[in-house]
Formats: C-alpha cells, sequence, structure tokens
C-alpha cells in the first residue's frame, strides 16, 4: 500500500499533465476490464444454461 502511496505522489509532484495521463490510463483499464467482465458473465450464463439442459436430460 505504501508503494502506491509513492507511486501516486510521484505522479503528482510531475504535475497536472502527468495526473491526466495517470487517470485517464486507469479509466482504459477499467474499460478494458468491463469488456471482459460482461464477456465473461455472458459466456457463465450460457454455461449455466447448459448445465440445466444436461442436468435435466439425466
Amino acid at each position: 500500500m505504501i508503494t502506491k502511496r509513492k507511486e501516486i505522489l510521484a505522479v503528482y509532484e510531475q504535475g497536472p499533465e502527468a495526473v491526466v495521463t495517470l487517470v485517464t490510463t486507469l479509466y482504459d483499464i477499467i474499460a478494458e476490464q468491463q469488456k471482459i467482465i460482461e464477456l465473461q458473465a455472458a459466456r457463465i450464463t450460457e454455461l449455466e444454461e447448459r448445465v440445466e439442459k444436461l442436468e435435466s436430460q439425466l
């Protein structure tokens, strides 16, 4: 945790543009991860439906 704080403070000390770049990068990472989460959620739903169908055949 301390390391992260030091890293953030180091960016802050570089000035506003460095902070904007960091925040923008973090927003991009979050957006990418959100897409992955949505794809995984859809896949989980598909697999749950498949399991239910297969279980009903037993």
